[in-house]
């Protein structure tokens, strides 16, 4: 059944005197929040193999009462709670006894979910609305399935495309039965995951001999659609720290690609009117044409950064 028993050693050392006690403990798990744990000080080898063999012997009873009985006995009448851990412990289990019935609540509303999509699909094209039980069913289910593929996600790398494949589906999915996901962990996830996708195209664009086009175009797009999912989920995700980390590259790295471009235009018009001056802070970087250039510029406009004055001055015609 539920019930669980634990019967063990402990040795206990003291951290300030270096004195070591022996002791004997059991905890009983009836289910749920209810333990009952006992312990005592660890008298022979043969008194705690006995305790072991009768306290085992009374839950093949599947007796909770007269196993609770037998601990007072063997041990005496003081037991032991989760009320008597300290809050933080207490929590801990806690936690971990609720993901438990988490976990089976989750797989129960996956199949009510999956058993009646076509019924769900039916009432929205006849615009007629959704049992509640339905609807909630639905929102729990993909939130699961959203959650699980956001976490594979943020730590794997390699399957980064069909996982995020898998987000996008899930958005559709829910777009389509018009339920609004309670995923708080995404968003969060999200969040990291832009600000290191980002982080990695940054460090990759400095260093010229490890510069891709086709590479570049890809990574500016997976950060696009991270962002874009976001927004389908309507996670409102916080993307501070990804444009604090674009704006401070934006004067070191990508405005220097901006000037290079534009000597290099200028230089082939013999067009004069551009300041001399700042453009020798520009790099060598006659590997950056201008779309990659502009990819970068337009990802700043995806992140909320002013970056339209220097888009302006790419798009601009050279006898203008």
């Amino acid at each position: 059944g539920s019930m669980t028993l634990a019967v063990g050693k402990l040795q206990l050392t003291s951290e300030i005197t270096r004195e070591t006690e022996l002791f004997v403990f059991a905890a009983f798990h009836l289910g749920g929040w209810d333990f009952h744990c006992c312990i005592q000080p660890f008298g022979s080898s043969r008194s705690y193999t006995m305790l072991k063999e009768r306290l085992f012997g009374v839950l093949q009873e599947a007796s909770a009462a007269h196993a609770i009985l037998e601990m007072v006995r063997l041990f005496g009448d003081q037991s032991f709670s989760l009320r008597d851990l300290f809050a933080e412990e207490r929590h801990r289990i806690v936690r971990l006894l609720s993901q438990e019935n988490l976990t089976r609540l989750d797989q129960l509303y996956t199949q009510v979910y999956r058993e009646n999509y076509g019924v769900m699909m039916a009432f929205h094209r006849d615009d007629l609305p959704v049992p509640m039980e339905l609807q909630v069913a639905a929102e729990v289910a993909l939130g699961h399935r959203c959650l699980t593929a956001a976490k594979a996600l943020e730590q794997e790398t390699e399957n980064s495309e069909s996982l995020l494949a898998d987000i996008e589906a899930i958005a559709t999915e829910a777009g389509n039965l018009r339920s609004q996901l309670n995923v708080p962990e995404v968003k969060q996830i999200l969040e990291r995951v832009v600000w290191r996708e980002l982080d990695a195209l940054l460090q990759a664009g400095s260093d010229v001999d490890e510069r891709s086009p086709v590479k570049l175009e890809a990574d500016i797009r997976t950060i696009e659609r991270l962002i874009a999912v976001g927004d389908r989920l309507r996670l409102n995700l916080c993307l501070d720290r990804s444009q604090e980390l674009y704006f401070n590259s934006l004067y070191s790295q990508i405005v220097p690609l901006c000037l290079g471009w534009l000597q290099r235009r200028a230089a082939s018009t013999g067009e004069n009117s551009v300041n001399l001056v700042a453009l020798d802070i520009a790099r060598s970087d006659e590997g950056w044409d201008l779309s990659s250039i502009r990819q970068l510029l337009e990802l700043g406009q995806t992140l909320a950064v002013d970056v339209e004055c220097w888009l302006n001055q790419l798009s601009r015609s050279p006898i203008d």
